[in-house]
């Protein structure tokens, strides 16, 4: 039981602290990352593997961005391929 109790809590505190949802798409020029979510736009700001010039990104939906600005301690989105 307990074991069980430790995969799942496991899960959720994972869960929490994802960097966003990877898109639809390998970001190759013919099948580039489909962004239509914010957690879609959190994944590419927060995973430096598709910042490559190589990668092809596409915005399909309009993305209800307004939450970013609590993002980060309050400094808002990073933007993609951002590097401190």
């Amino acid at each position: 039981m307990k074991t069980i109790v430790l995969i799942i809590t496991f899960l959720i505190i994972g869960s929490l602290y994802a960097d966003g949802v990877p898109p639809p798409g390998t970001g190759l020029p013919n099948d580039p990352y489909q962004v239509a979510t914010l957690d879609n736009l959190l994944w590419l700001s927060t995973v430096e593997t598709v910042w490559v010039s190589n990668r092809y990104i596409e915005q399909t939906a309009d993305i209800e961005a307004s939450d970013t600005q609590n993002w980060n301690n309050g400094e808002g989105f990073i933007p993609i391929g951002w590097h401190e």
